[in-house]
């Protein structure tokens, strides 16, 4: 549907390759996700906090912290919103010394706010 979309003159916006990342990630496929990223890339769209995040959830959420953490690293300037969102897989997937890293290198960042803090609580 994407190709004749696109084709018909439709531009997908930002918030069209959010829910294709994150329905890349929820199927298991973290490098569809990636690749997504990619594409709105290559649309010209400036890449977003929701952008990013659909990105580093779908390899947290399939067991792969390592890439989550290596595209947050390389892709981003580090943010409140998108270390929540690593510590917020971490603990999803029951990491808390993981999500805790996380929070400490967010608190030396000045990144942490009450709802990283809370989702690491919430544990």
């Amino acid at each position: 549907w994407f190709t004749r979309a696109t084709a018909a003159g439709i531009r997908p916006n930002a918030c069209a390759f959010v829910a294709l990342t994150m329905l890349a990630g929820r199927d298991g496929n973290a490098d569809a996700a990636r690749m997504w990223f990619q594409k709105a890339v290559e649309f010209g769209l400036e890449p977003n906090n929701s952008m990013y995040s659909s990105v580093i959830s779908a390899f947290a959420e399939n067991n792969d912290q390592d890439s989550a953490a290596d595209f947050f690293e390389k892709s981003v300037k580090p943010n409140a919103f998108l270390y929540t969102t690593l510590v917020s897989t971490s603990v999803k997937n029951g990491e808390l010394e993981a999500a805790e890293r996380w929070l400490r290198t967010a608190e030396r960042e000045a990144s942490a706010n009450v709802v990283t803090y809370t989702v690491l609580m919430d544990a």
